[in-house]
């Protein structure tokens, strides 16, 4: 069952990809197999586009961007 995914304005585009794709080492032989493409992988992390997210250790975890007012 193949799911779909949103997509966002971070996402890379093809062209994109093409450079960042080589740079990414491949996984090594043995261990799980893979469950996540690793393009979908590079699309969660954090760009300078966005602001990084921190948890907060008091009650529940809650996300908090580190610009916030």
């Amino acid at each position: 069952m193949q799911r779909t995914r949103t997509s966002y304005p971070s996402d890379l585009s093809g062209e994109e990809w093409a450079i960042l794709e080589p740079l990414i080492p491949a996984p090594k032989p043995g261990g799980r197999p893979v469950k996540v493409p690793r393009r979908e992988i590079v699309f969660g992390a954090p760009t300078p586009k966005e602001p990084q997210r921190h948890p907060v250790r008091s009650g529940k975890r809650h996300q908090v961007a580190c610009h916030a007012p």
